[in-house]
């Protein structure tokens, strides 16, 4: 085990899913409510993915959240859902009549705080710039109330992604990649493909970890 917070703890090399739910456990311990929550709950939850064969087991103990992959025989609640988020994310959880306490708390980890598109957008801008290959300057448009951001070069042309604030969101917050969410129409990309596979790279690097991801 390697410690991602003082509190989470994950298997070395995890997977994908393991380093997705440390970072929305970290984004919920921010939530005062959820961190008091998180200290009078003790029990083994799993998490499995509704959209592809990943899972993960969370262990919730006095002095540390420890998460590897799989789902361990004596979970005691066990969530399904789709963690990239986007249309009915609503959990299906087994076990929630005989542990209510900690089906309520699965249902907020795994619908974890989101912050306002510009905020996850300069994020995003942040580690993209630093990746080789990226685009000089990212223009984004909020489609339902025109407001723009744009980073980086002045006068250069920029790599533009635009949509309504919660698939711009899901996008910056690396819920959803890129390609997946331009090809899905959640959000117009309008950039070379190079670019493309740069920006889907920085939104993996803030989904699961990675240089320039931490912060």
């Amino acid at each position: 085990m390697r410690r991602v917070t003082a509190l989470i703890e994950v298997e070395e090399d995890a997977p994908p899913i393991v380093s997705a739910i440390a970072r929305d456990l970290a984004a919920c311990l921010d939530e005062p409510s959820f961190a008091a929550q998180t200290e009078h709950v003790r029990g083994v939850v799993g998490v499995r993915s509704a959209d592809t064969p990943e899972a993960a087991t969370i262990r919730i103990g006095e002095d540390a959240v420890s998460i590897v992959h799989g789902v361990a025989d004596d979970a005691d609640v066990v969530a399904t859902t789709r963690l990239a988020g986007g249309g009915d994310t609503e959990p299906r959880i087994e076990g929630s009549c005989e542990y209510p306490k900690l089906a309520e708390w699965v249902a907020r980890l795994v619908d974890p705080p989101t912050p306002p598109w510009p905020e996850a957008a300069e994020r995003f801008w942040s580690v993209l710039c630093g990746m080789p290959g990226a685009p000089r300057a990212l223009r984004v448009v909020d489609v339902d109330s025109g407001e723009e951001r744009r980073f980086g070069a002045d006068g250069d042309s920029a790599c533009e992604i635009h949509g309504a604030p919660e698939g711009l969101a899901t996008v910056f917050m690396g819920r959803a990649s890129v390609m997946e969410a331009a090809y899905d129409g959640t959000v117009l990309v309008r950039c070379s493909f190079p670019d493309l596979s740069v920006l889907s790279g920085a939104g993996f690097r803030i989904r699961h970890g990675g240089a320039g991801a931490d912060g």
